[in-house]
């Protein structure tokens, strides 16, 4: 349980760093990621933060901001993105109350799944 509420927040914090608590009309970007899209780079950037945070223990930090860098580098090639298009829909998106919790909600729903998912491996 308590793993759920560290990961919430991480969310939280990450979207509201990222213009989440703007209160003014955000215009359509031009090239505008479908919501999915975002949804989806959002966790894998939280997932590929965790999986940082964990190897920090037992590698060089140097190492690991290498390593992080090529890893976001290579999400971002992954949805044939970039980080700015990626952060002009994502502030469009967290502009509009209901997408962005809907937005929030379907990622904590996610992550929840596969903390379950790994937990019944565990028991198998």
């Amino acid at each position: 349980m308590r793993y759920k509420k560290y990961i919430f927040v991480g969310i939280l914090l990450a979207i509201f760093c990222c213009g989440g608590c703007r209160q003014s009309e955000v215009k359509k970007p031009d090239n505008l990621l479908e919501m999915t899209v975002v949804e989806n780079i959002l966790l894998d950037l939280h997932l590929t933060e965790a999986t940082v945070r964990v190897k920090m223990f037992n590698q060089n930090e140097i190492d690991m901001n290498k390593w992080q860098k090529n890893e976001i580098v290579d999400l971002f090639k992954k949805y044939n993105t970039d980080y700015q298009q990626f952060e002009k829909s994502l502030n469009y998106y967290m502009s509009d109350k209901k997408k962005s919790k809907k937005i929030i909600d379907n990622i904590v729903n996610r992550l929840v799944k596969m903390q379950a998912k790994k937990n019944d491996n565990k028991k198998s």
